[in-house]
């Protein structure tokens, strides 16, 4: 199957990209700049790469004409320029899908978020769903995923988190620490976004992307220390005292650590059903520490 790629030079566009080649398929690669794509995803045989711009109508048609299916993936977590959570995730997508149907593609699988619902609280949320909305209503086949807080080798979350705890004297923990996460490997979101191209129960379908296991924040600090054979102090600081420091963060800082709208997504709880997924992909979700073991080393 010949599919368009957006996001490919992205932490999850990697990972599905090699799975698509991996499964036989032909990506046609959407990205700004080829020698980011060549820099970070080389080498990626009998695959074709075209240069432009989510919010380039011409360039998507470019690309996405003789394609049989687009795999969309472009998403952003802080707000830069004219790269605000509008523009990004409602019109870039609506290009996208706009482009789809002008092409005659058959398939359209959205890379969505955990947590996106009707009357969500964060900005970042609403776009998603604002997204997620046109694509259900554009009579295109499509599915959407939702996947959770990612973990594998390239990202940056977790990574960053032993890098904290190997050189910090002690862990900052925002509020009591006992928020849930259900991390999901990088691994098993690729090879459900490839599966999902031919799999016929997927279709028009939305899908919470999760880990087999539910952990609270503290939980997951505990996971990462014994993995890198670390152990560190936690220090709790109280949400009320964090906020007024996110908002002066914001005004004056460019890229400031945290954002409100991170925050929020911090704080909240969310539904950790993964039933439907195992049920319609039979698929083996890869254990969080398992997977951390494969990339987070001991010491360094």
């Amino acid at each position: 199957m010949k599919v368009f790629v957006t996001g490919t030079t992205g932490f999850v566009g990697r990972y599905i990209v090699n799975e698509l080649l991996k499964q036989g398929h032909d990506p046609v690669l959407f990205c700004r700049q080829k020698i980011a794509l060549q820099a970070q995803t080389h080498p990626l045989p009998h695959s074709s790469c075209i240069e432009g711009d989510i919010l380039d109508s011409s360039s998507l048609e470019r690309g996405v004409s003789g394609c049989d299916a687009v795999i969309h993936l472009v998403g952003i977590i802080k707000e830069t320029g004219r790269n605000t959570f509008m523009n990004v995730h409602y019109n870039g997508t609506k290009h996208v899908v706009d482009a789809a149907l002008s092409a005659g593609a058959t398939r359209f699988i959205h890379m969505s978020a955990e947590g996106t619902k009707p009357h969500a609280l964060s900005r970042y949320h609403k776009t998603k769903f604002m997204a997620e909305e046109y694509l259900r209503s554009s009579g295109l086949n499509y599915t959407i995923f939702r996947p959770s807080m990612l973990f594998g080798h390239g990202d940056k979350s977790f990574t960053e988190l032993a890098d904290l705890i190997r050189k910090a004297p002690f862990v900052p923990v925002i509020g009591d620490g006992n928020y849930k996460w259900q991390p999901v490997s990088v691994l098993n979101v690729a090879e459900l976004f490839v599966l999902a191209l031919a799999n016929k129960k997927a279709e028009n379908k939305t899908y919470e992307i999760r880990g087999p296991d539910v952990f609270t924040f503290n939980e997951v600090l505990g996971i990462i220390m014994d993995v890198i054979g670390v152990k560190k102090p936690t220090v709790h600081i109280p949400v009320l005292f964090v906020k007024p420091i996110i908002y002066l963060l914001e005004r004056l800082h460019p890229s400031p650590p945290i954002t409100s709208d991170q925050l929020i997504m911090l704080l909240d709880n969310y539904d950790h059903y993964i039933d439907d997924v195992i049920t319609d992909f039979n698929i083996n979700l890869i254990p969080f520490k398992k997977g951390l073991r494969e990339y987070l080393k001991e010491g360094g």
